[in-house]
């Protein structure tokens, strides 16, 4: 995958990221062609590598987040 670019908005009170469009149509054009696993891991491996953390905020919070906007086309 060709590396994306992403921005995030984190509401404290819903605890919810509002992902750039263009990341969630990426993933879920790979989500066509893999398993959910393999996704995940993708996922995973994105979050570690082209995303900030910012007070509070975590990995798995991002990559939970992520994957639920992913597969909720």
């Amino acid at each position: 995958m060709s590396k994306l670019t992403y921005t995030k908005e984190y509401i404290t009170a819903g605890k919810k990221f509002y992902w750039d469009e263009d990341t969630l149509d990426a993933f879920r054009f790979e989500a066509n062609y893999m398993s959910k696993e393999e996704l995940l891991k993708s996922v995973a491996e994105f979050v570690e590598i082209d995303c900030h953390l910012e007070d509070g905020e975590t990995e798995e919070m991002l990559i939970s987040d992520l994957m639920k906007q992913i597969l909720q086309k």
